[in-house]
């Protein structure tokens, strides 16, 4: 029988530190291309004349990805040529969530006997009853959602290069 976890020791092994940070990072890297990618199409699509005068220029991921969404999405003053990236873009913002875990919770890491890890991330009160925030994944389910975020933040950012280029000069 396997003894049970226990979240509250410290992971002495580099290795593992390391791979479980190296992931995070990875993680981390495709969220900051997506900004990139969206922060340069908001920029090109207010300079769109008539048309560009309403779009924001905001500071925060969430913010932009919403400004984007307003734009591009069904009704958005750029629907038409947007098209194609508000799918990718309604795709990529079902991770979201795993942004904010990953930039704002604080990891702990469990070592199983098979030196397999599991990360369990914890954020403060964020809720309006000021309840924690959890969320726990192991190796194999992490490195499955940094290859299918990976995949949604190069889709993205393909997307809003294509429409970068179609835009009226």
């Amino acid at each position: 029988m396997n003894a049970p976890l226990q979240i509250n020791q410290k992971v002495t092994d580099p290795a593992i530190f390391g791979e479980v940070n190296c992931w995070r990072g990875a993680c981390l890297q495709s969220f900051a291309e997506v900004e990139e990618a969206a922060s340069e199409a908001l920029a090109a699509l207010a300079t769109v004349e008539g048309r560009g005068k309403d779009i924001k220029l905001r500071l925060l991921l969430g913010q932009k990805l919403e400004d984007l969404a307003t734009a591009i999405g069904t009704g958005g003053t750029f629907a038409i040529e947007g098209k194609s990236a508000a799918k990718a873009l309604a795709e990529f913002r079902s991770n979201e969530d795993l942004r904010i875990c990953l930039a704002h919770a604080v990891a702990h890491i469990v070592v199983e006997r098979n030196r397999n890890w599991i990360v369990v991330l914890l954020r403060g009160s964020t809720t309006s009853k000021g309840e924690r925030v959890t969320r726990t994944i192991d190796k194999a389910e992490a490195l499955a959602t940094q290859k299918e975020l990976r995949r949604h933040s190069q889709s993205l950012c393909a997307q809003l290069r294509n429409l970068v280029q179609i835009l009226p000069a």
